[in-house]
């Protein structure tokens, strides 16, 4: 469809990236810049000129905000740094351990002063922190300040902006299939038609054991697909294990120009009450995503000339492309604002042309909290006139940002504009709400359960730094349903571990797809109201004929719905059937003051609500609010009360292992059928955590060199050679491990073949050993020279107990055959309480390692609060730690590490409360010692 109109060409300049980044990419500049010398300070430099300049709000790039943004991710992500940004004095003293200095910001006045400022700082910082990489230190301040702007604004390191291009470009080099990880195993999901990987006969379920020769055994999948892309025309040997097959065969691929389908389509024949329509799903907006969407239409309406009209699905697509949301949105338009952006440079609208449209038949779109962005652009601008909206509310995401590149090849992400939807609407922080609200209600046994609204999720008003005032949508929703989504026995367990885990979509046969998507509630809806558009009026059919379509298929399936939804909860004793009486605002509601319960076992929340009034009431439930995310939400049901009646309801829940010690108010809010009333109950709970396992280790390394036996076993790696890694794992814990899981990969740009890299262990009991036998192949080094990198991880995901350690073993130079790896030991001499009315707590954490205690430090909800360096080399140190609280729930955490790199934390949470009782330390379980 052309775009020949001025508007479109002006909105055209705020896409999510611009052509400039393609040309610096494909130029000499990017690797010319380097040689000019130290290209970091000149990075910051330039990110801060776009700042300056492009930034849609320059009231926010306040220069002292962003420099206190850059310098708190720094103290964030690098233990040894403090950062103490004194404002009136003009003076920052910056720590790195035991070396500090101070820096004048007497100049930072504006943003080109406030660069220097932080360049000058990150230049101390480099000079110190000396196994730290230089990219890694200017990119943690540059999205450190970024950050203070908006959540959508960031820096973008050359590896990230690489990927984002294949992202937004919608094609790559490479063979052409979705693969995974199941079951530990690299597998491929599905072929995409028409490339190398479906000529060339791969199938769903085919794992991959080889790529080019190197195994496949723990390799990160990003790795992976970096080696499986590649240009056009080179080629690329897989190894591949089928199930028929009695050995591994290795397949050569040619790489072609892949083409990501980012719209997937299907026919869904006529139901009983169902229309045929065409379904389409579109995963994200990238360069062909209209074109993709049009093709599906147009060859749809020829191969089935019954078709009733589009569903398009838009839940969970979180944007992309600008340019092809304006474009789409056109294909179902012929007059009427598309979009408007207002930004610096002024105000652009975009109008949609008199085009032949994709299609006249009526169009239902499917939206959620996980549309964001270009979804949003398309929903409201096909709402006012062509479309049906349907689900529930969006993301809120009413920015666009520009991407502009930066000299070492990264980029820098900017908000430059703000977007209205049709009749200068912004959905900023507020989403778009969708004309028919649906919402379940999940019913798997007497004890669990969900009958009101899902609770708020994340959305764009609650990321820090979001636009709050922009936004003036005040749309309801115009109708509301509730349907039953899950119906499992009533004393049963909802979960049964016995059965596979599901499969993915993208895994199913077409077949498969085609019944789950027949089975899915909101597209049922959608297609029982286009049934009730007429069929010699569908053509032309807009939003009036789906409204009033839609008024006898909602007022059908309301009363199915209802009927479901009373004669589940009748099964398990609850009688929800009557219609709202009178006399609510009489109920009360208790709950325990304190609630125990203990990690890894089944908890339980008892609430009771009484009616002391003299007529009964129906349909009565209560939701949770806590602080602690793990018993916020929970839903009580209670149904009809008779005056003068109570009712008791159990929310049941198994607690996880993983459960920190911690005490947190809970609120129950009672609600009469769907309306929120002011009657709430209070009460605490506490969860007491289990005793846990932890990990330490020792190996035994040996190297054995097959083409000289007779540098086997020297005690020196050199290339070509196997390396033996047999590795004693330690549970040094208090708790026995139910699985852990043992495992190597490699990490940096060596060429590690790995052999044997996994193991599972069960049972495995506190104070005991086993043994893992690891194995690689080192074949050459990559940029830095001379160092092989191994990361050896033990894990235990139920109690949430990771080890991680990495291994440097330099070539061509004796390693050590043996050694312990072991994470400082941190103990706490008295543990804070759980819940006190102080203002502060004192804790003296005493530290100790086999080898040396090189630092402890302390993070208090994010903000880092201590550090010490242990300056004598000492296998113990001993730290007062002062933590100023605040009312309610405060997040410690204290971290040691050692002279091997190996660290260890210990997180405590503590609420102060306004009165009440304190609750002692000893409620912990695990007495004083903490791993």
């Amino acid at each position: 469809m052309s775009r020949l109109i001025k508007t479109a060409i002006a909105l055209m300049a705020l896409l999510f990236f611009v052509s400039g980044a393609f040309a610096f990419d494909k130029t000499g500049t990017g690797r010319l810049y380097h040689f000019m010398g130290d290209p970091y300070p000149r990075i910051m430099l330039q990110a801060f000129a776009y700042i300056d300049r492009q930034y849609v709000d320059p009231e926010r790039a306040e220069p002292k905000r962003l420099m206190a943004g850059a310098y708190k991710a720094l103290e964030t992500r690098f233990p040894p740094v403090i950062i103490d940004n004194d404002v009136e004095s003009g003076i920052v003293n910056v720590k790195v351990g035991e070396a500090s200095k101070q820096f004048s910001t007497s100049g930072a006045d504006d943003i080109n002063g406030v660069a220097k400022v932080i360049n000058e700082v990150l230049g101390f910082l480099a000079e110190k922190l000396v196994d730290e990489e230089k990219e890694d230190i200017y990119y943690a301040a540059l999205n450190g300040a970024a950050g203070e702007l908006d959540p959508h604004s960031n820096a973008i390191t050359p590896k990230q902006f690489k990927e984002f291009m294949i992202d937004t470009r919608g094609s790559f080099g490479g063979i052409g299939f979705v693969f995974g990880i199941r079951d530990g195993q690299m597998m491929i999901i599905t072929p995409i038609e028409g490339t190398p990987a479906s000529r060339g006969g791969l199938s769903s379920g085919d794992r991959i054991i080889f790529i080019n020769g190197e195994p496949t055994i723990n390799m990160p999948t990003d790795v992976a697909a970096s080696k499986m892309r590649g240009d056009p025309g080179t080629e690329v040997t897989l190894t591949i294990a089928r199930d028929s097959w009695t050995e591994p065969r290795p397949l050569t691929f040619v790489r072609e120009v892949i083409h990501v389908v980012s719209v997937e389509k299907y026919f869904l024949e006529k139901g009983e009450y169902e229309a045929p329509v065409l379904y389409l799903k579109v995963k994200g907006f990238q360069r062909e995503t209209a074109d993709q969407l049009k093709s599906a239409i147009r060859e749809a309406e020829v191969a089935h000339p019954d078709m009733a009209g589009v569903v398009l699905d838009l839940r969970n697509n979180p944007g992309g492309l600008l340019d092809q949301a304006i474009e789409l949105s056109d294909g179902f338009l012929e007059d009427g604002t598309i979009v408007s952006t207002k930004g610096r440079e002024g105000e652009a609208r975009s109008e949609a042309t008199d085009d032949e449209p994709y299609t006249k038949k009526p169009l239902i779109i499917l939206i959620n909290q996980g549309s964001a962005s270009a979804s949003e652009i398309v929903s409201g601008a096909l709402r006012p006139s062509r479309a049906l909206l349907i689900g529930s509310k969006t993301f809120g995401k009413g920015s666009v940002q520009k991407l502009f590149p930066l000299p070492d090849r990264g980029g820098l992400k900017l908000t430059v504009a703000q977007y209205l939807t049709a009749n200068d609407v912004s959905i900023q922080s507020i989403g778009i709400q969708p004309d028919i609200h649906l919402y379940s209600a999940a019913i798997e046994k007497a004890t669990k359960l969900r009958i009101g609204p899902p609770g708020n999720h994340t959305n764009e008003a609650d990321l820090e730094n979001a636009f709050t005032d922009w936004g003036n949508a005040s749309e309801e929703p115009w109708k509301q349903l509730q349907y039953l989504s899950i119906v499992k026995e009533a004393h049963g367990d909802a979960s049964d571990e016995s059965k596979p885990p599901e499969k993915s979509f993208a895994e199913l046969t077409l077949k498969e797809k085609l019944g789950k998507l027949g089975e899915d509630f909101t597209i049922k809806l959608a297609r029982r109201i286009m049934d009730n558009v007429p069929a010699d009026k569908r053509d032309g059919a807009g939003r009036a004929a789906l409204l009033k379509a839609a008024e006898p298929a909602l007022a059908q399936m309301e009363k199915i719905e209802k009927d479901k939804i009373a004669k589940a909860l009748a099964e398990i004793g609850v009688d929800w059937k009557g219609d709202k009486l009178n006399e609510p605002g009489k109920l009360t509601v208790e709950l325990a003051s304190t609630t125990r319960v203990v990690a890894g076992d089944t908890g339980k929340i008892k609430v009771t609500v009484r009616n002391p009034g003299s007529r009964p009431v129906q349909r009565i439930w209560g939701r949770s609010d806590s602080d602690n995310p793990y018993f916020k939400g929970r839903d009580f049901v209670f149904g009809a009360i008779a005056a003068g009646g109570e009712m008791s309801w159990v929310t049941e829940f198994k607690t996880p292992k993983s459960i920190s010690s911690r005490w947190d108010p809970i609120t129950v809010t009672l609600y009469v059928d769907d309306e929120e009333t002011e009657i709430k109950g209070e009460g605490g709970v506490h969860a007491v955590a289990a005793s846990k396992p932890d990990f330490g280790y020792s190996y035994t390394l040996s190297d054995i060199n097959e083409k000289t036996p007779a540098l086997s076993g020297n005690g020196i790696i050199d290339p070509g050679e196997m390396v033996s890694l047999k590795l004693k794992i330690d549970n040094i814990g208090e708790g026995e491990s139910d699985v852990t899981e043992v495992n190597i990969r490699g990490e940096g740009k060596e060429q590690i073949f790995l052999n044997a890299a996994r193991t599972r262990i069960e049972k495995f009991p506190a104070g005991s050993s086993r043994e893992a036998d690891m194995s690689f192949r080192f074949d050459k080094t990559g940029e830095e020279k001379n160092i092989v990198k191994i990361v050896v991880s033990i894990t235990d995901m139920d109690n949430g107990i990771i080890l991680s350690d990495e291994l440097s073993l330099k070539v061509g130079e004796p390693y050590a055959k043996k050694a312990t790896r072991y994470a400082p030991l941190i103990a706490v001499e008295k543990l804070p309480p759980l819940r006190t009315t102080a203002e502060s707590v004192k804790m003296m954490v005493l530290t100790e390692d086999d080898g040396v205690v090189k630092e402890v430090y302390a993070y208090l909800d994010g903000k880092k609060i201590f550090y010490r360096e242990n300056t004598d080399d000492a296998k113990k140190m001993k730290s007062l730690i002062t933590v100023e609280l605040k009312e309610g729930s405060n997040f410690l955490t204290i971290a040691a590490r050692d002279n091997q790199e190996m660290v260890n934390r210990s997180n405590f949470i503590i609420y102060r409360a306004k009165s009440g009782e304190e609750l002692a330390q000893n409620a912990h379980i695990g007495a004083t010692q903490i791993r």
